[in-house]
Formats: C-alpha cells, sequence, structure tokens
C-alpha cells in the first residue's frame, strides 16, 4: 500500500525559467527503505533514525517556502514516510501538500493554519524520542546524520526556483558544511561506509553554488542516502 502510494505521486522534474530541478532521489530511498521494512517486520515499531531524521528535517525546511507542485510532491513523499511511524504527523502534512499538488496555482505556500498544524505535530511527535536521555551516542549520530543530510535535499529541491536567491544560497552552503562535520564525530566510526559519503561533502566546501555545483550536490547526496541502507536494498541509477 505504502509502496503503490508513493509510486502515484507525480513527480515529472520541473522547470522554470530553463532551470530545471534538481532530480531528488527521496522517493527512490523512501521506497527502498519499505522494502526493507516489508523484509524486517519488527522495523514497523522501532524505525531507522536516519531515515526518519531526513524526512523531518526535509519536510521542516520545504514546509517553509514558496512551493510548486514538484516541491510539494515531494513532501508526499515526507508525509508517507513519517506517517507510518506517526498518523498525525503524516497527516498534518499531506493536507497542505495535497491542497498544492491538486491545485491552480504554479507557486503556493503552507498557509499559517497549515504550518501551525504541522509545526504542533512535530512538537508532540513520538518520533523526538530519539533525542531524550538515555539514547546511544551512535543511534544520535545517525538520527542527526540523517537531520542533516534532510536539510540540505530540502534547500537543493527548492534550489531551481530561485537558484540565485544570495539566503538559500548561504543555507545550501552551510548544510553543506553541517554534512561534512557528521564524518568527524566519534560516533562516525561505528557506520564507515555512511561517514565516508558524508566526507564525500568536503569537496563542496567554500564552492559557489552555481547549477554544476548544486547538481553534483545531488549526486553525493544520492550516494549518501544509498549508503545509510544494506547494500541489498540500494537501487540502480
Amino acid at each position: 500500500m505504502l509502496l503503490a502510494s508513493i509510486g502515484a505521486v507525480a513527480l515529472s522534474f520541473q522547470s522554470i525559467d530553463g532551470v530545471k530541478a534538481i532530480p531528488d532521489a527521496g522517493p527512490k530511498f523512501a521506497s527502498a527503505y519499505f522494502k526493507q521494512v516489508n523484509d524486517n517486520l519488527s522495523m514497523g515499531k522501532t524505525p531507522d533514525y536516519f531515515v526518519v531524521g531526513y524526512f523531518m528535517s526535509k519536510a521542516k525546511v520545504i514546509s517553509a517556502v514558496v512551493n510548486t507542485k514538484y516541491t510539494a510532491a515531494q513532501m508526499i513523499i515526507s508525509s508517507a514516510v513519517l506517517g507510518f511511524y506517526d498518523e498525525k504527523l503524516g497527516a498534518a502534512i499531506k493536507v497542505a501538500t495535497e491542497r498544492i499538488t491538486k491545485g491552480a496555482k504554479d507557486f503556493d505556500s503552507f498557509t499559517k493554519p497549515e504550518q501551525e498544524a504541522v509545526a504542533a505535530a512535530f512538537t508532540v511527535s513520538p518520533i523526538n524520542a530519539i533525542a531524550k536521555e538515555g539514547i546511544k551516542q551512535d543511534i544520535l549520530w545517525r538520527f542527526y546524520s540523517g537531520s542533516q543530510a534532510g536539510m540540505l535535499a530540502g534547500y537543493l529541491t527548492c534550489w531551481y526556483i530561485s537558484p540565485k536567491q544570495e539566503i538559500l544560497l548561504k543555507f545550501i552552503g552551510e548544510s553543506v558544511e553541517g554534512c561534512a562535520e557528521r564524518a568527524t564525530k566519534p560516533e562516525a566510526t561505528s557506520y564507515p561506509e555512511l561517514s565516508a559519503s558524508f566526507k564525500g561533502f568536503e569537496q563542496f566546501k567554500g564552492k559557489t553554488i552555481d547549477d554544476a555545483t548544486a547538481r553534483a550536490l545531488g549526486v553525493q547526496l544520492e550516494a549518501t542516502l544509498k549508503s545509510a541502507l544494506p547494500a541489498e536494498y540500494r537501487w540502480k541509477n
């Protein structure tokens, strides 16, 4: 059911003033993760915290900016993954994103009540229990690494809407630095492949975020998402 709902979302890459959206690996990542969950039923109760961290941060970023049908469709993917573990959070995200994807406007934003509903759902979500005292540090590293990757993914998804907006480029640059920093944490040694992928962001630090760099970041981000999964669930390009 979940895999079918993800496949049904229209995710054709849009173009604005000749600038194409960066291919977003989120749908492939979600689909691969649900295949893993289907094969390991215990994961239905205990999520992979990299995955939920990724989709939570991505949703937070995209919900705060002007959306197109393409960016809103990415939010529907987040609602499917997060809603699997928290139905109220998934529903709050889905209401606004479906309104935008089905609406007549080329550009639209979450209304204030929609933003408040999503913010409230994030605040009380049981997923946030990962940050409670007593959680193992290597699991926290995985959660916050997913969150950092999700933040970058959110900004890259929206980049094509306004590719020269200074504040957006600043946020992308800061997110790149945050991703590279994940590999320097002591807990990174618990996840060598994933840590190596985060180390790959070092090459982008300080670079101008032009078209070529933004797309290269998308490629690096996709490689990072793959490395967060067991090898048998990594998709082929």
